[in-house]
């Protein structure tokens, strides 16, 4: 078997895999349960690092193999801290105030949350550095935690403005992550 000794350090290691799929780069997350010449089982897990069930399907139908990457390390970090994702706390607002927008900001601001703050219909992901009745100042990153650098814009233009969310949490985890892993 062509993917057999990786297969059996999945196993061995709990190590996951990117099982590529198809010509069109789909791929399943997971680690190798069982596996044969005919067929495998694999432990899956979703972009959020969370167990998504178990897949068994034909072996023939892996194309490649990709592991020890950046996406590896992303993602079992996410799955080593995915009872933070998971949780869901109470909220950190005693109320909203006359001035919403400053009110929300600046009580969510002390907490040094991760935001996503809407502003003329653009998201904005990461956490408020500065606020006061006229500007927002934050520290933005990606989805995956790329560093976006800092962001300024008006109060006045934010819409919305989400916090909690797995998105979010999954974002600021990678941020932090990266952050520690910079080279």
């Amino acid at each position: 078997m062509v993917f057999g000794a990786i297969f059996d350090r999945s196993i061995q290691e709990q190590k996951p895999l990117s099982l590529i799929r198809n010509s069109d780069r789909d791929f399943w997350f997971g680690i190798i349960s069982h596996y044969n010449d005919d067929a495998l089982e694999v432990k899956r897990y979703d972009t959020f690092g969370e167990f998504d069930g178990f897949l068994v399907y034909e072996t023939d139908e892996v194309l490649s193999v990709e592991f020890d990457d950046e996406y590896e390390e992303m993602l079992t970090y996410l799955i080593s801290e995915n009872s933070f994702l998971a949780h869901n706390p109470d909220s950190k607002l005693d109320g909203l105030g006359s001035n919403w927008r400053y009110h929300v900001l600046s009580t969510l601001s002390s907490y040094h949350l991760p935001l996503d703050i809407i502003e003329n219909s653009k998201a904005h992901v990461g956490i408020v550095k500065h606020v006061d009745f006229e500007i927002v100042e934050m520290e933005c990153f990606g989805s995956m935690g790329d560093d976006f650098g800092s962001l300024v814009f008006k109060l006045e233009d934010v819409s919305s403005i989400c916090y909690y969310s797995r998105k979010i949490k999954k974002a600021a985890i990678l941020h932090e992550w990266r952050k520690r892993n910079k080279k």
